[in-house]
């Protein structure tokens, strides 16, 4: 007679993950589900050409061992910024680090993402990594505002 800790010990001899149930007062064993690899949704690279798929919603990246990618370099930060992908959508986030986080050429602030809407060069101290989706259609033409259409057309009424 199987009995639930026969069943376990078995499971643990053969390395396997079981749900326990009971049918009609029997411990039943039942494989695990198996979760689904998470399929990658961006990637970033350095220009060395070395590259993580990224494919966590929330990726860290700075010199700690404990960050999801790992950068040597004395100007970046342990934990310098995060990238967070949730519904097609990324958002870049600095935080706090000493040196600061650019996208795309601006500044961005500890508790103010960055929306990140097509490939973009990340300044992460005085390493330069270049982020981009996987399977995803370009959005805008730009990253940043338009700050200089704005400033010409300001200046063009000025003149008129």
């Amino acid at each position: 007679m199987l009995t639930r800790t026969s069943i376990l010990r078995g499971a643990a001899i053969a390395g396997l993950s079981v749900v326990l149930g009971l049918v009609a007062g029997v411990a039943v064993a039942e494989p695990a589900p198996a979760t689904a690899p998470t399929k990658p949704w961006g990637k970033l690279m350095l220009p060395s050409g070395k590259a993580w798929e990224l494919t966590k919603p929330e990726i860290t990246v700075g010199t700690d061992s404990a960050s999801d990618v790992v950068l040597a370099d004395a100007t970046v930060a342990p934990h310098h910024f995060r990238i967070t992908f949730a519904e097609g959508n990324a958002t870049v986030e600095d935080l706090g680090s000493p040196s600061g986080t650019l996208v795309a050429g601006t500044a961005i602030k500890p508790g103010r993402p960055f929306k990140v809407l097509n490939k973009v060069e990340i300044d992460a101290g005085a390493m330069r990594l270049q982020f981009e989706f996987l399977e995803r259609g370009r959005i805008a033409a730009t990253q940043a505002p338009k700050l200089r259409a704005g400033k010409a057309a300001a200046k063009s009424r000025k003149h008129k």
